[in-house]
């Protein structure tokens, strides 16, 4: 179990981390939450300033009675993590059943159109898009309904080819598991979760009584899982090793923080409590509804 006396998580991870589902964040729980881990009062000002900043925050009032909300862009930036970590979920509990159809997108934009370019490269890299060639990215999910709205906001659609295709080779290899392989870094996420299984395992088993620790551990287990998660693709079992740790990790990672809730200052700066909630929602919806919801609001 990992020592819980230092926290590693950015400070702009923690604050946003506790905003709730509808991107409010309790300015008293916040600086509650902050005390018990040590960060200073000066420190998380400074990072909702820089967030207020880079417009993913508003800020109303000031200290632990201000009115701290995620901006439409903010909230926007969250729904495309909400989503992807639903959709591992929902893999994990059988939900969705990849039709064994490749999704390919393809730009060609001109040095003069940088920016955009930039943005629709951006978005590709952050739905964790394979990299085929210098334009040209897959996925097993339908990033179209993702990646469509930013090449049009940025004038861009008449440079974007998409393609879905069932036969695919790369490497010399066709199976879905070897095209994995090839493309993302299957061996060193799967290390990396079974890595978490093994050193917080114990954690669940024997939580600790103290109620900074217990805040310093939510914090910590969660900026290692969402670690993994920022280099998961959320790839289908067919594409995976058979003794992928990623289900279990992530079931682990729910359970450690059910436990850890018991502590009443993580249950009321609601840490994750906003991914908890859109899982549980996810594992309610049907494949088609769950889909058609996926994609972005204000781009």
């Amino acid at each position: 179990m990992p020592e819980p006396t230092e926290l590693a998580t950015p400070t702009r991870a923690f604050v946003l981390g506790i905003a709730d589902d509808a991107g409010a964040i309790d300015a008293a729980a916040l600086y509650e939450a902050a005390d018990a881990v040590g960060f200073s009062s000066t420190r998380v000002r400074l990072t909702l300033r820089r967030l207020v900043e880079s417009g993913s925050v508003t800020v109303d009032g000031r200290g632990r009675s201000a009115a701290i909300r995620l901006t439409p862009a903010g909230l926007d930036e969250r729904r495309t993590d909400l989503t992807w970590v639903a959709a591992a979920h929902r893999l994990d509990a059988g939900l969705d059943i990849w039709d064994g159809v490749w999704h390919l997108a393809a730009f060609e934009i001109p040095e003069r159109s940088r920016a955009a370019r930039d943005a629709v490269r951006g978005a590709l890299v952050d739905l964790l898009c394979g990299s085929l060639s210098g334009g040209l990215y897959v996925s097993p999910w339908p990033i179209e309904r993702w990646i469509a709205p930013v090449a049009h906001a940025h004038g861009v659609t008449d440079r974007m080819t998409y393609v879905q295709s069932t036969a695919m080779s790369v490497a010399g290899r066709q199976d879905p598991l070897g095209i994995a392989m090839a493309v993302w870094p299957v061996e060193r996420l799967a290390a990396g979760y079974a890595d978490f299984v093994e050193r917080w395992s114990p954690a669940v088993v024997a939580p600790p009584a103290d109620r900074a620790e217990a805040v310093r551990m939510a914090f910590t287990a969660s900026a290692e899982i969402e670690g993994l998660l920022r280099i998961d693709p959320v790839l289908p079992a067919v594409a995976l090793p058979d003794d992928f740790a990623g289900p279990a990790a992530r079931r682990l990672y729910r359970e450690l923080l059910a436990v850890l809730r018991d502590h009443d200052v993580i249950a009321t700066s609601n840490v994750f409590g906003a991914y908890e909630s859109a899982i549980v929602q996810a594992l309610r919806q049907s494949s088609s509804a769950f889909w058609s919801a996926a994609g972005p609001t204000s781009t």
